[in-house]
């Protein structure tokens, strides 16, 4: 199943109008507070926007790696949020400063 979201130019991420968003990135966060190591948010941010992680990163921070290229927690709607507004680059500044709050939190 394809997901799709209508991200106009003159948007603004809001999180409360993308619920499927927050639970994934709950989960995410759950699975992942105890992940101590040094690039987490970026990684986390670099995969979803990207599917791309540097090789540093590989080194460094291989658990959030692990968690995120073995498909272990759902992240469709956050990756279909980033592939559909990338033409905004406001509202992308504003989702990637949401998930590094909420990958940041602990329990």
């Amino acid at each position: 199943m394809s997901l799709s979201y209508n991200i106009k130019q003159s948007d603004l991420f809001n999180a409360d109008l993308y619920p499927e968003v927050i639970a994934e990135l709950k989960e995410l966060q759950r699975t992942s507070y105890q992940m101590n190591t040094p690039f987490k948010e970026q990684v986390v941010i670099s995969f979803l926007k990207n599917h791309s992680i540097t090789s540093r990163w590989l080194e460094s921070d291989r658990e959030i790696c692990k968690l995120m290229t073995s498909r272990a927690v759902a992240v469709s709607h956050l990756e279909s949020l980033f592939n559909c507004s990338r033409n905004n680059q406001r509202f992308l500044e504003g989702l990637e400063r949401y998930i590094k709050e909420q990958v940041r939190k602990h329990q």
